[in-house]
Formats: structure tokens, sequence, C-alpha cells
């Protein structure tokens, strides 16, 4: 059954209670926290009644326009919280809970600061984690927990005045600490992305969505909360840690429900393949899954060929997956494939570095990132003059649409200068910062003129890493590095150049430069949940810069691919770690600390004599996705339960070993936390 747009109401609030009004007993969303077992289901009419209740709460503390920080794992609860949000007139603030007190707080805290956060909304079981938080952040702020019982409050509602073009929602960007910006997108925006999507997906009631994706990320929330609930779908969801760590059980709920639409980042289809063995495969049936969209990171050729061809005998087709682009300062979606598969083109590798696209038999093979719509406006730009480009040149992508933010939360110039670009007298138009063509009618992708780091699905500011390398070190220059992303030919990956004083760059010794490269990877990892893929630390004074002293990223990249520094140490994650792999023996704590030892040398690219069993496993170097993998390898190889976080739980491969090996030690039940992506 093709079914029409729905009708759009002007604000979420009305959205909402109109589809509860017309049918109130209609499943939206069911959580199943193992992927396996429904833990439960939301009704329209349920979410509406205890989005109304919550929201009385809300409203006997705080004012219209509040700002709500909502530090919460994916679930009901959060459902819940958000529309309660709206609900009550004030804004939602996305953000999540992070599942351990040394990891990720400091990025909610400087969003809470600088949204200046009214009321913080947790789920119950986190409540005394984020009051805690709180205290120690000397915010004043109430800490309301999402209760079951919320529905019994409904009738205390009060119906606030909304307009379209309120705030609804501030979506702060993935990576940064330092200085988050907040994209303040209104009922309208988000109303007009979900319906976006909804027309070019061919959404009806009869699809049935399945997503692992964090709801605190705009692809999560609107791509796979939002655009079900619109468009009158079922939409399965689970946890993130769950899927990263056992991609199987992703693809396993996918069969059991027969779900149509579901996806991710480029990075989760490579998990797949690496992770799942062809007899799993031959258990699947994906026949009904049309829409595998790809997107939030590049989107590689090769990733959508081996995902295609490794998973045909479970029925996927090449014609089923989906690249998208998009970006939360349009709400969500810019272009998207909708039917008939993806398209790919060929070009000249050297004409394309010179602006120019020149279709070949061989180079480098680009992935379009879907169709032009009626609903989104495209255009290709020269970025320092600022006149349109043709097709077939390329430029930075400019947008602009009924999709797109107006500003950034309190940010009047970055506002004008981003959100506000005007072209041959029309506009505003938002400037992307991306490097792209159209070809066909279709976009494509290519580069990016912006500084920011996509890894993993998140967004990286290089100027947050680098903060954190410096502070690693006195013989690490201040102000001394630039960080950037690097195509390695499977992946966009991180790489950091950075000056060292004329000590360390001495070649008495005096200074272990290996050393420092080691606690460089720890801390980034540590603070930013990023594996570096290469370390150069250069000599002093060396690193390219403007004649105002401004660092050049740009030109530090392309000194390192040209291998142009002065070098005075350096490593990459292309290195041999020397041997194969140990067994892995059951009740031995020494074998299992040589055998983490070793893994963690294999995943890093380090040479396996450096990995000890002293090190401090937040020292290690690994990402929140590497550590849920090694979580995984041992609750397997072992035949015991782990907890996601009992990584971080020991101070040293050592101690962790000598737990693992116990025969006494009771194992934690199978739980999920939030917070990976």
């Amino acid at each position: 059954m093709q079914r029409k747009n729905p009708s759009r109401a002007e604000h979420w609030v009305t959205q909402l209670r109109q589809s509860a009004a017309q049918q109130p007993d209609r499943v939206v969303f069911e959580f199943l926290a193992d992927a396996r077992e429904v833990s439960e289901r939301l009704t329209y009419g349920g979410l509406d009644r205890r989005a109304r209740g919550l929201a009385s709460r809300l409203q006997a503390l705080a004012g219209p326009g509040t700002r709500v920080l909502i530090p919460m794992p994916n679930g009901i609860d959060y459902i819940v919280g958000f529309f309660a949000a709206l609900y009550a007139g004030m804004i939602a603030v996305t953000a999540y809970r992070p599942p351990h007190k040394r990891r990720g707080w400091q990025r909610i805290g400087a969003i809470a600061s600088d949204c200046e956060a009214g009321l913080l909304l947790t789920d119950g079981e986190g409540q005394g984690a984020v009051s805690e938080w709180a205290r120690e952040q000397s915010l004043s702020c109430p800490v309301v927990a999402v209760s079951a019982e919320d529905g019994e409050r409904a009738g205390h509602w009060r119906e606030p005045g909304i307009e379209a073009g309120d705030v609804a929602l501030l979506q702060y960007s993935s990576g940064s600490t330092g200085a988050p910006k907040g994209v303040a997108i209104s009922h309208a925006n988000l109303l007009h992305n979900v319906a976006l999507m909804q027309r070019e997906m061919a959404l009806t009631p009869e699809d049935i969505f399945v997503s692992w994706l964090p709801l605190f990320h705009d692809m999560g929330l609107v791509g796979q909360m939002l655009t079900p609930l619109f468009s009158g779908c079922r939409a399965l969801l689970t946890l993130p840690p769950l899927v990263v760590q056992q991609p199987l059980r992703w693809l396993e709920l996918m069969t059991r429900s027969g779900a149509t639409v579901s996806g991710g980042p480029n990075f989760i289809y490579d998990h797949c393949v690496e992770r799942i063995a062809p007899e799993q495969v031959a258990e699947l049936d994906l026949s009904n899954w049309r829409i595998a969209f790809n997107g939030a990171e590049p989107v590689r050729a090769a990733t959508l060929e081996r995902f295609a061809e490794h998973f045909a005998p479970a029925g996927v087709t090449s014609e089923a997956l989906a690249p998208c682009y998009g970006l939360a300062e349009a709400t969500l979606m810019v272009t998207g494939t909708s039917s008939g598969g993806y398209s790919t083109l060929t070009v000249d590798e050297s004409e394309l570095a010179r602006g120019r696209v020149c279709p070949a038999g061989s180079g480098r093979t680009l992935v379009s990132s879907g169709q032009l719509n009626g609903e989104m406006q495209v255009r290709i730009v020269e970025p320092a003059e600022q006149y349109p480009l043709p097709e077939g040149a390329v430029g930075e992508i400019w947008v602009r649409g009924a999709s797109v933010a107006g500003s950034y939360w309190r940010q009047k110039g970055l506002s004008a200068e981003a959100l506000g670009a005007r072209l041959e007298g029309e506009g505003p138009y938002l400037r992307t910062g991306d490097l792209g063509f159209l070809h066909d009618g279709r976009l494509f992708v290519c580069g990016r003129i912006k500084e920011l780091i996509p890894v993993r699905g998140r967004n990286h500011y290089p100027q947050d890493i680098e903060a954190t390398a410096q502070a690693v070190s006195p013989h690490l220059i201040a102000h001394g590095g630039a960080a950037f992303a690097l195509d390695t030919g499977e992946a966009e990956a991180a790489v950091l150049v950075q000056e060292v004083d004329r000590r360390a760059a001495g070649k008495s010794g005096a200074v272990d430069t290996g050393a420092l490269i080691r606690d460089i990877c720890a801390a980034v990892a540590a603070e930013h949940d990023l594996q570096l893929h290469a370390v150069a630390l250069i000599a002093p004074a060396s690193l390219p810069r403007t004649t105002s002293g401004k660092i050049q990223r740009t030109a530090a990249r392309r000194a390192y691919s040209l291998g142009e520094l002065k070098l005075v140490e350096q490593w990459n994650a292309k290195g041999d770690t020397g041997g194969e792999a140990p067994e892995l023996p059951v009740g031995d704590a020494a074998g299992i600390a040589h055998w983490i030892c070793h893994w963690i040398a294999t995943q890093t690219r380090r040479p396996v004599e450096r990995i000890t069993p002293d090190l401090a496993l937040e020292a290690s170097g690994l990402d929140s996705v590497a550590g849920m993998t090694l979580n995984h390898e041992l609750s397997t190889r072992l035949g015991v339960r782990l907890e996601p976080d009992i990584l971080w739980r020991y101070p040293t491969v050592e101690a962790l070993a000598g737990y693992l090996a116990s025969p006494d030690e009771t194992r934690e039940v199978e739980t999920w936390q939030e917070g990976v992506l």
C-alpha cells in the first residue's frame, strides 16, 4: 500500500497529539535491550500520555524556553523525555550518559555550560550518577527522572503556546569539548526533514525500522525515531554498544522482524563483514531489507561491494544500499539514494585534485550520496570567491531549504558566516565546508574544506586533539601541533603532527620520544575515544604556518603525505606487531594477560614487546569500539558474560587477567551501556 504524505502540523506537540487521537493503540516503538526480547513497548497514545505527565512535572520547575539536557541511554525513557521537553514548551538538548566516570563527562559539562541548562532529565537508573556529576560541576538545576507512572499526571499538563519557528532541539556537534556549538533546530525544521525522508524513502505503515544508532545523534534521533513516528511505521530500537560488539545481533533482529529500513555509518558495514562468518550469514534472511542507508562519514565503494557480496546469500542486494548526505545544520538529510541502487563514478585523481571531474577507466572511484530533490537546493560554489560552479566542477557544497537551521545557539557571528551565506542575491545558504560536485543530477562528496575529522561516524575537532596531546609532556610544544584526517584507502583516519622542543629533538636520547608517542595515543583515546592512525614528532618551528602564525593543517597533511616533514620520531598503524596470536588459556592469569597484550598490540599496530601486563588499560590507546570488540572476544573465548565497561574497571592488563582467571568470581549479567558512538 502506497501511503500519501501524512498531514503535517505546525509543531511536534500537535503532530503527536493528532497521531495519538487517530491511532492511540498502535505500537510505534519497541525496545530490545539485548536485541532479542522486547523489554518495553510504546503506543502513540501511551507516548502522548507519558509525555504530557512528565511535561507537567517540568512545567512546575521551569518556564518555556528552558534548555533540558537529556543525558540518557537509548530506550523508551529517552523518547518520552524528549517529547516531554517539547510538550513543556522547552528546548531538548540531546546528550548521553557516559558509561564510565572518567570518560565523556567533560563534553557533557561543556554542553551544559554552553546552553545554560535549566533542567537535567534522566532515567531512574542514572539519576544518582547524573545528580553526583551535577553537584561536582556546581550545577544548580534540578535533576528529574523519567517515571513509568508519569502518564497518571497527564491531566495536569498545560498546553504551551508553540509556533513553528520556535527552537525544539539543540543538536551539538559530536566532537568538540572545548567550544561546542549547538545547532538550533526548530519544530518546522524537524517536520520538514522527516516529511522529506518519508517521501524520498516512500515509507508506508508497513515498513519496519530497526535502529541501533544513538538517540543523541541526529541520524538516530531524526532518522530513526522521529521519521518512523511521523510516517506511522514501527521502530525496533536496541543499544549501540551491543551492535558494535556483536553486529550479528543487529542482523538477527533484522531477520526475525522482517525489517525494511536500517543502516548506519560506513564503518558498521565493514564491521559486519569482518565479524560475521559465512556460516552465520547462511542463517540470516535479509531479503526484506530495502533501504540500507549509509552516511555520517565518507561512503566507500569497496565497502558497499564487500557488504553486498558477503551478505548476498542472506538476500541483500546492491539495490538496497543507499548512501546519503546530510548534517546537523540541515536537521539531517540533504540527499539520499531512493530506488534502483547507488551510483559510482571513477575519475582521474590528478584532475580531481585540480578541481575538475574527468571520468576515467581507472583512478579514484567515488560513491554518489544520492540524487537531488525538490526540497533541498544544492549548489556547488567556489569557496574563496563565492561564485557558482557548473556541473563537473569541484567546489564547496552549499545547501538551501526549509530543513536548514536558522542559527547556532547564541553565536551570531558563526551563524551569519555558516548559515547566512548568499549567492547571486539569493539565500540564506548553509556553507557545509564539504567539497563535492554534481554529475547527472547526483551529488558526489569528495573531500572537505572544514577541518573536522570524521572517524566511525563521529566528528572530532583538531584543536581538541592537539590540546590533549600537548598536555601530555612539556617537551611537546604548545600550539605546535596539527591534527587532520587522512584517507588510508580503507577509511578516514586521524593523524597528528606535533613539534617537540630542542631537548626532545636532540640526538642524545635524553627524551624517550617513543614513550611520548605512546602517551599521546593513550591520552587521545581516553579523552576523545579516538584511536590515532599515526603520530609524527617533528623538529621545533617546522610546522607549516601562515605569516601571522596560524597553523596550516592542510599544508601539514600534504607535507606528511609527501614525506617532507622534519621528522624526529614517527609511528603509524601499518607496522608489524610480530608473531602469531597466542592461545587464550582458561584460568591462567599469565596466559590471559599475554593474549590481551598481543591483541592490543595487533589492534594498535605496536610492537608486542612494548605492550606489557602492567600497562594501564586506559593508556592502551584503544577507543571504545575496539574495547567492545576485545570485550566480545574475551566473552566468547572464555565462555563468560562481561559488563561492557569491565575493561575500564581494572587498572592494568594484569589486574583484568587476574579477574578473568578467577574461578570464584560471579560473572555479571549481560547488560549494555550507552555512549560509544
